[in-house]
């Protein structure tokens, strides 16, 4: 009974109501993505898209929870990729680290800290082409 009006606040014409709802979400998130208790992605999602940094803050965090349950990855990998690997080459080291991770959990690949090897990754899965190699044997890692 708590989610559902959490969730409308996501949806909210103000930015501090949005960011409060989503902080209130995160320990739910945290219970919901290691006990597999259900939980809406999609409110999650749609925040993600939103125009301020708070907003993507929140959603990177709420959906960082979620992924602890592999069964949401395919819809994060879905439904985030594309503003996920714009992150990645963020200034700000919290949004770029986390979208860094949240990346590696729901790919299943590790393309380290450069953001030319995301895109390429997710141009690949958007076409439905193989991803390039990761990891510590793939051409140019280490970086």
């Amino acid at each position: 009974a708590v989610i559902p009006p959490l969730e409308e606040a996501l949806k909210d014409p103000e930015s501090q109501v949005r960011v409060n709802a989503a902080r209130s979400l995160i320990p739910i998130a945290y219970l919901a993505g290691h006990n597999r208790i259900p939980f809406p992605l999609d409110p999650v999602l749609e925040q993600l898209h939103y125009p301020t940094a708070s907003d993507r803050n929140k959603a990177v965090a709420l959906l960082l929870h979620l992924a602890g349950n592999e069964e949401n990855h395919a819809a994060i990998r879905d439904g985030a990729s594309d503003v996920l690997v714009k992150i990645v080459g963020a200034k700000h080291p919290a949004q770029r680290e986390h979208s860094l991770t949240l990346l590696t959990m729901v790919s299943g690949e590790d393309y380290g800290r450069d953001p030319e090897k995301w895109k390429a990754w997710w141009a690949a899965v958007k076409k439905g082409l193989p991803p390039p190699k990761s990891g510590p044997g793939a051409p140019g890692a280490g970086s």
